[in-house]
């Protein structure tokens, strides 16, 4: 069994904190005051490992949920219809909004769209076939079934 974590130094902390804004080993030890070897030596440590570990896993996670919803905005211009509706209230607020947006914007929402060509399972190097990109996604339910799959989201 493993014996008790050592505790951080102030000095281990504050490159910490450095290197956590945008994980650059040197940039973080030229702000912090210390050599590179330090901060390498920091970087390996169990704690500072775990904290860095877990940071990235957290910015990993919001940067899903970003695409994800802007996936989701995007179908909701393309088809003028809110996809994941939460509640009827909301649902129907959203619908009203949309309504409202051009059939040019809507059009070149839909093309945002067809740019998920592999998730359409279309090749990336012929581009899409408008036939197929119709068949995928030329109604709502198509539409609401291809976000899900953009983002992971099982039936």
């Amino acid at each position: 069994m493993a014996g008790p974590k050592k505790q951080l130094a102030i000095e281990q902390v504050r490159f910490l904190e450095n290197y956590l804004r945008n994980f650059d080993l040197e940039e973080a030890c030229d702000r912090s005051g210390i050599t590179k070897d330090i901060g390498e030596e920091t970087l390996n440590h169990p704690i500072v490992k775990e904290i860095v570990d877990k940071e990235e896993n957290m910015r990993f996670r919001r940067l899903t949920v970003s695409a994800s919803k802007t996936v989701l905005h995007i179908a909701e211009m393309a088809y003028k219809e809110p996809m994941l509706p939460t509640d009827p209230i909301e649902y129907e607020c959203r619908k009203v909004a949309l309504q409202g947006i051009t059939d040019q914007t809507s059009l070149k929402a839909l093309e945002l769209l067809c740019k998920f060509q592999d998730t359409l399972g279309m090749s990336t190097t012929g581009g899409a076939k408008e036939e197929d990109v119709i068949d995928k996604v030329s109604t709502v339910d198509g539409a609401k079934s291809l976000f899900k799959k953009i983002v992971g989201i099982k039936d």
